[in-house]
């Protein structure tokens, strides 16, 4: 069961801090807080405002600091989500919904766009009347 928590807290985590510098954001952050509060109401807005606040410091880091700002963000909530996961193993198959309704990264190795992310070549071109002209290709 140790080994599960802890590969759960870990995939969690990442999700987590990858999740931070996208447009869904506030599903993931709100999701997370849910898990955490869910007995206090207090505790859910103290986490998401916790969440916001490590989103912005990553946010506001210099891109050579930035892997280094997201590598402690995952040692920390990784803990985090372990110690809620030991708490609570209930919690562990709504985290698993979570993240597989939120992971944007799982087709990352495919061309194309998912989550509002573009994978491969992606160029834009915005025409004179305002309309836009998007080529994807090799």
């Amino acid at each position: 069961m140790q080994d599960q928590i802890l590969e759960l807290s870990t995939t969690a985590a990442t999700t987590l801090v990858k999740a931070m510098v996208t447009d869904g954001w506030p599903k993931v952050r709100d999701g997370v807080a849910g898990l955490f509060g869910r007995r206090r109401k207090d505790e859910q807005e103290q986490i998401r405002d916790e969440l916001d606040r490590a989103r912005d410091e990553l946010c506001a880091v210099e891109a050579e600091r930035a892997e280094e700002e997201s590598a402690d963000l995952r040692t920390e909530w990784r803990a985090r989500l372990g110690r809620l996961l030991r708490s609570r193993p209930d919690l562990a198959d709504e985290l698993r919904a979570i993240l597989a309704d939120l992971d944007p990264w799982e087709e990352e190795e495919s061309d194309g766009i998912h989550h509002n992310t573009f994978h491969g070549p992606t160029a834009f071109k915005v025409g004179g009347s305002g309309d836009q002209h998007n080529t994807f290709g090799g």
